[in-house]
C-alpha cells in the first residue's frame, strides 16, 4: 500500500470526484478485468493534455496501489469511482493535497469532504490539504452548511475514492485515531460552521482524532467549531508528511 501520497492542482483542469455505479458513454475505463486499462496511472496517461473537453476515467472496484500524478491538462477532468459515499478516505497513507480545487455536489443532506481511517496513536496516517479550494462545483446550488471537513470513520464495507489518488476496498474496523489538517485553504459556506463531525449520535469516533485546521479563509472557515477540533499555531511542513526526502521523488516545479 502506499505510505506517502502527492496531489497538485496546479493544472488547468479542476478535477472533481463523483460517484456513480456505472461508466459513463466515453470513460477510460479502469478495472483489474476488462477495462480499457487495469491501473489508474495508464488510465491517466492515456489522457489527451491538449483536449479542452472534460475528460472522463471510471474506476472499477478493487484495489489499486500506485502513486498517480496528473499532469497539466488543457480541459476539466472528471474521475468516478464505484463507490456509495466520496472521501478523501484511506486508512495508512499519509497524503498531501496542494493547490487542489475540492468541488462537492448538490444533493445530499449533508456530506464530507474526508474520512481518515488511522488505526491507532502510532498508525502515521496524516491527510493535510494545503493552500486548497473548497467550493460548490459549478452549477451545482449547494445549500449553506451541507459539507464538513471530516468525519472519523466507523467499520464499514465500501469501496471508496481517494480523491484523486487510490480507491481501496476494506472490511477492517476503523477507530478513533483520525487525523487530518486543513491549512492556508479557502472555504465558502458549503462547509458547516461546525467544520467537523462525528460518525454518528451512536458512535462519535472522536476520542483521539486530530481534526485541525490553520490559516483557513473565507465563510466556510468562519464559526464555533466542534469541540474535538483544533486550530493549529503554525502550519505544518511538507517533509512531516512525505518525508525529509521529498524533494528527491516529488517533482518541485508543481510545488508553490
Amino acid at each position: 500500500m502506499v505510505k506517502s501520497l502527492l496531489v497538485s492542482g496546479l493544472f488547468a483542469a479542476t478535477a472533481l470526484a463523483a460517484s456513480r455505479m456505472t461508466a459513463p458513454a466515453g470513460a477510460i475505463v479502469v478495472a483489474k478485468s476488462g477495462g480499457d486499462y487495469d491501473t489508474l496511472s495508464a488510465a491517466v496517461n492515456a489522457l489527451s493534455t491538449t483536449e479542452t473537453a472534460t475528460q472522463t476515467i471510471f474506476i472499477e472496484e478493487g484495489t489499486y496501489d500506485e502513486q498517480v500524478y496528473i499532469p497539466s491538462l488543457a480541459g476539466k477532468l472528471i474521475i468516478y469511482g464505484q463507490t456509495e459515499d466520496d472521501f478523501i478516505f484511506g486508512q495508512h497513507a499519509r497524503a498531501w493535497f496542494q493547490d487542489c480545487d475540492i468541488r462537492v455536489l448538490k444533493g445530499p443532506s449533508s456530506g464530507y469532504i474526508t474520512a481518515n481511517g488511522r488505526s491507532s496513536e502510532t498508525d502515521t496516517s496524516y491527510y493535510v490539504i494545503h493552500k486548497s479550494s473548497v467550493a460548490a462545483a459549478d452549477g451545482n446550488d449547494v445549500p449553506s452548511g451541507t459539507y464538513y471537513l471530516g468525519t472519523s470513520y466507523s467499520y464499514r464495507s465500501y469501496t471508496h475514492l481517494s480523491y484523486l489518488i487510490t480507491i481501496y476496498i476494506t472490511g477492517r474496523p476503523w477507530s478513533q485515531y483520525a487525523r487530518v489538517l486543513f491549512q492556508e485553504t479557502s472555504m465558502t459556506d458549503v462547509i458547516n460552521s461546525a467544520g467537523w463531525s462525528v460518525w454518528s449520535t451512536t458512535q462519535a469516533n472522536t476520542e483521539n482524532v486530530t481534526f485541525a485546521e490553520y490559516g483557513n479563509t473565507g465563510a466556510g472557515a468562519e464559526g464555533t467549531r466542534a469541540s474535538f477540533s483544533e486550530k493549529l499555531s503554525e502550519p505544518v511542513a511538507i517533509s512531516t508528511i512525505l518525508g525529509s526526502d521529498w524533494a528527491q521523488w516529488v517533482d518541485t516545479s508543481y510545488i508553490n
